[in-house]
């Protein structure tokens, strides 16, 4: 049934063609389409699809509904014929207009504003990140017509020309993401306008755009906390290794990292995520005055905004969206690494230094936000065959050694001491450190450690071959360990896909290769569980590097490094494994300045945000017990299957319909 499902709302998929040669449709956000028209790597024109001619569509157009400061997106799709290529295909938009007889309102067409055009950049994927997949060239980088940082065009890599106009191939199509930003102060009601499709500068399809905007606004800033990851010196390599201010390392200047720092922590904020790594460079100790050098770059940048102003919400969206967006969380800085073993020494740790960080935070009320990332999964294993749980890797090493554990107890308990109210943050589960903290300490209250606990997905709700997470464990956490200061959060990482075998299925992703509903259902799945926040290690991993996958290989990472993530982003066994954004390199995409390119899954993770939204207003009117009984169980895979992390409907419109009775019950 999956892979009648998988590629979007129709489940049968016919060639359909129109007058000219070429066909032209539209589709939600929630649909992708690989750039074939057809064979065992392309995919058909959807045989329900709304085609579209010179006056009209056929099911007239594109439909679309939005709350007020809010996004929403569709596509439009042009496909060549088999036996000819189609050359200078251009859309432009018009105004969205809601007219009566008293006011005329207008959501502005002009470029970049709050209607963007993208043009769906393909990642050719020969090998699946899981059996769930096929391969093809499958859409994600999103190359702007007019990118709304510094309104420059932009190109597609490796074409030397603008991304409007463009070609298609012939058998071949080419996907045009369109996202429409709703103001806050928009009046509700139905907007009208037009996209125009041109071939060769004739126009080829007029699709009618109808947006309904609802009585109701959405906030600014995310009701979810939520920390996702910008690596600096991923930023450094992916967007100046060739730089003359960057060393072979890919470290720049602090003012260099400062503004690519600004741009990214703006490109998540439009999509309501949080950049948790905004502080830097990391505080200084000024030994002399005894006081934390709280010092930032100064010199001039095209993005001057520093984590302050991010925190505060004071801060310039492109545009003018959300405005008075804030940062939910912000990571504590003490240029320490993770494997730097001073980190977890309290006799190397200067107290006074972390007794001003709190201080400073919580003079201008930032504490309650900032946390410790104190460890990454810390080592648990469990051996299936002797039933044997391990808290260090006992094939390297026989002797109990200086475990993450270990690690995890000195820095918490220094902390604790020494920072009161930052909260400590590790990616581990209840089963682990209670094990754990037993064996190695014989410590039974081991939630005096842990403040938020952030709990891969598998292990708090496990399959019922999993050992021992095959059970939702997830009112454990409530029972034992969630009380007062306590924060519950989540993670999903290659386990989703199986970390390289492609052996999992069933899981919430962000890989380039499965369907957009297993983006977009996580938020609702962090609703259902009622965790308060989620986590995600990085967006910008593969910037330094990018591992082949070549046919034959089985799947296994060649060493041999490529530096430019548009033509692969594979890692940990899947393609987009840590990896949201693209480097906008003005070698790359043309223009002068460098920005962050955006892909597909990034505006399904927005779109999942923004259904999280819709979930707790209308919890505040109907009651949480009404979403329970009359909205989750469309999501249900199977009637009598209860809906739950890896049982989850694949068929993207019914989570439409689940998002449409919300709607309604908030008009």
């Amino acid at each position: 049934m999956w892979k009648r499902l998988f590629w979007g709302i129709s489940v049968v998929f016919v060639f359909a063609s129109v007058a000219g040669g070429q066909t032209i449709w539209w589709e939600t956000g929630m649909t992708k389409l690989r750039a074939d028209n057809g064979g065992p790597e392309g995919d058909p024109v959807p045989q329900n699809a709304d085609l579209c001619q010179e006056e009209k569509c056929v099911k007239g157009g594109v439909r679309i509904a939005a709350a007020q400061n809010e996004f929403e997106p569709f596509q439009i799709f042009v496909a060549a014929p088999e036996k000819a290529d189609l050359r200078g295909v251009d859309v432009t938009i018009s105004d969205l207009v809601r007219e009566n007889e008293k006011e005329r309102d207008r959501i502005s067409s002009r470029l970049p504003g709050p209607i963007m055009i993208y043009r769906e950049a393909y990642l050719q994927i020969t090998k699946p990140t899981t059996g769930e997949a096929q391969p093809g060239a499958w859409p994600d980088a999103l190359i702007p017509k007019v990118d709304e940082y510094f309104g420059e065009k932009r190109s597609i890599p490796g074409e030397g020309k603008t991304a409007f106009p463009f070609d298609v191939p012939r058998g071949r199509k080419q996907g045009i993401w369109v996202d429409v930003y709703v103001p806050p102060d928009a009046p509700p009601g139905l907007y009208t306008g037009t996209a125009t499709v041109t071939v060769g500068e004739k126009k080829t399809a007029a699709i009618p755009i109808h947006l309904t905007v609802h009585p109701f606004r959405l906030p600014s800033t995310a009701s979810l906390r939520n920390a996702y990851a910008v690596g600096i010196t991923e930023l450094g390599k992916g967007h100046d290794w060739d730089d003359p201010r960057s060393n072979r390392n890919g470290f720049i200047s602090d003012d260099r990292t400062s503004e690519l720092i600004c741009l990214y922590t703006k490109a998540l904020l439009l999509h309501r995520l949080t950049n948790e790594s905004t502080i830097w460079p990391p505080p200084r100790w000024d030994k002399e005055r005894r006081e934390i050098k709280w010092k930032f770059p100064e010199g001039r940048t095209t993005c001057p905004e520093k984590y302050p102003e991010f925190m505060n919400g004071i801060n310039s969206l492109p545009g003018g969206k959300l405005k008075g967006a804030r940062l939910t969380s912000i990571r504590l800085r003490d240029g320490y690494g993770f494997n730097d073993p001073d980190r977890y020494n309290p006799e190397k740790l200067n107290a006074d230094y972390y007794r001003e960080y709190v201080r400073y935070f919580s003079e201008h009320d930032w504490l309650g936000r900032l946390f410790d990332y104190t460890r990454d999964e810390p080592k648990f294993t469990f051996q299936r065959a002797t039933r044997q749980r391990e808290c260090w890797n006992v094939e390297e090493v026989k002797d109990r050694p200086d475990t993450d554990w270990d690690k995890i107890k000195r820095r918490a308990e220094f902390l604790h001491k020494n920072a009161p109210g930052l909260k400590l943050l590790v990616t581990t589960d209840r089963q682990a450190a209670e094990t754990c903290f037993d064996r190695l300490f014989q410590v039974k209250g081991v939630e005096k450690y842990i403040d938020i606990w952030t709990v891969s997905i598998k292990r708090m709700d496990g399959k019922p071959d999993s050992d021992t997470y095959n059970r939702n464990f997830r009112t454990v956490y409530d029972r034992s360990f969630i009380g007062p200061g306590k924060e519950l959060w989540w993670y999903h990482a290659c386990g989703s896909h199986g970390c390289g075998d492609g052996s999992e299925r069933g899981w919430p992703t962000v890989m380039v290769d499965l369907p957009a509903v297993s983006t977009r259902i996580f938020e609702w799945l962090t609703y259902l569980y009622k965790t308060s926040g989620e986590l995600y290690y990085e967006t910008v991993f593969q910037y330094p590097y990018s591992y082949k996958v070549a046919k034959g290989t089985g799947g296994k990472e060649s060493k041999t490094p490529d530096r430019n993530p548009f033509e692969q982003v594979y890692y940990f066994g899947g393609h987009g494994d840590g990896v949201l954004f693209y480097p906008g390199r003005p070698d790359y995409i043309g223009g002068t300045k460098h920005i962050p390119i955006e892909s597909i899954r990034l505006k399904l993770i927005r779109e999942g945000m923004e259904d999280y939204e819709y979930l707790k207003l209308a919890e505040e009117k109907k009651g949480r017990g009404w979403i329970e009984l009359e909205v989750l169980p469309l999501l249900k895979e199977e009637e009598r299957v209860p809906l739950n992390v890896y049982h989850w409907t694949r068929r993207p419109e019914r989570l439409l319909e689940a998002r449409a009775k919300l709607a309604e019950a908030l008009k």
